[in-house]
Order: structure tokens, then C-alpha cells, then sequence
């Protein structure tokens, strides 16, 4: 098992981070319209799923179930996730607002549109003495409560996103809104 010391903690994100592969990348915007997600559903057909009585969002699939995913709101709210790269999350959404305009056969504006969140995860190809990385790490900055959740928290000082740490040596990056 890898064991980090007091003096070594500042070195492990240097020396032991892994190679992070970009596995999620949520973003949000506003269109400039409300909807009728059940008529606009109906309109669009087998690209959608829509049920008021269980989420008030209609999920919308222009690159199939398998694809990134777009949910949109009555309000003209929307919600990107599920792209691995910034590329996909921008033709995902060009495509939603296509589909939406061509169905309510109106030029639809997007008002504003941003990247929420990157998601990467990585392996650090060894065993992680959680205990000791909390300590490590400055208790101020790490949550490690085994019982409630097998990982360990750790927020970086300067940066806005929380990496978890596995024992296993796996490693998730979230929150982050820029790579």
C-alpha cells in the first residue's frame, strides 16, 4: 500500500496524478422562448421522453439514447450532459436548439449558454492509505468518512473542483467549470 507522509503531500498531485480522461462535460443555457414540453414532445417523437409526473424536464436524444443528452425545461432552461468533449457538448447543443426551432418553426436564439462542469477520472496505478492522505492533505481541505462514502474528498486551495481519492488508486475530478 502507498503511503504519503506530512512532508509529502504538496508532491503527490505533481508526481502521482494520473493522466485525467474528460468523462463528463455538463453545460446550461437559455433559450429565448417557454415551451409546451407535451406538444413539443408529441412534435418531435421518439428523440424525447417526457413524463411531467416523474421530472418536469423533457430529455431530448439528437445523437440517440447512447449520445450526450439535452434536457429542456418549460421555461426555455436547458441542461447539456453526458459529452466527453467540449466539441460534442457545443454540436450537442446547436443541434437541440435545431431540432427545437424546427419544430416550433421559429428561429429559436440562445440568450446565453456555459460550461457547468468537467467530470475526468483517472488511476494513480497504486493502493491509497486514505487516513493518512486525509492528514496529508490538511484536514481542513479532505472529508474522509469511510462509513458514509468510500472515497476521501479532497478541494484543492486554488482551484474550484473536489478530486476524489479510492483506496483502489482511482481518481475523480468534479466541479470544475474549465479544464
Amino acid at each position: 500500500m502507498f503511503r504519503v507522509g506530512f512532508y509529502h503531500a504538496p508532491l503527490l498531485f505533481s508526481v502521482l496524478m494520473p493522466e485525467l480522461e474528460v468523462v463528463n462535460i455538463v453545460g446550461s443555457g437559455q433559450i429565448a422562448t417557454e415551451f409546451d414540453l407535451v406538444t413539443l414532445s408529441e412534435a418531435i417523437g421518439d428523440k424525447t421522453r417526457y413524463d411531467p409526473e416523474m421530472y418536469p424536464g423533457m430529455y431530448l436524444y439528437v445523437e440517440g439514447e447512447d449520445g450526450a443528452t439535452t434536457t429542456v425545461y418549460r421555461t426555455g432552461k436547458f441542461i447539456v450532459v453526458g459529452a466527453t468533449s467540449l466539441d460534442e457538448l457545443h454540436r450537442v447543443k446547436e443541434a437541440a436548439v435545431a431540432l427545437l426551432s424546427e419544430t416550433v418553426e421559429r428561429d429559436l436564439g440562445i440568450d446565453w449558454f456555459q460550461v457547468q462542469n468537467f467530470v475526468c477520472s483517472g488511476d494513480i496505478g497504486r493502493e491509497l492509505n486514505l487516513e493518512a492522505l486525509t492528514i496529508a492533505l490538511s484536514m481542513e481541505r479532505t472529508e474522509y468518512e469511510p462509513e458514509q462514502f468510500a472515497g476521501l474528498l479532497y478541494k484543492p486551495e486554488n482551484a474550484d473542483c473536489t478530486v476524489m481519492l479510492f483506496g483502489t488508486g482511482k481518481v475523480i475530478v468534479a466541479g470544475a467549470a474549465s479544464q
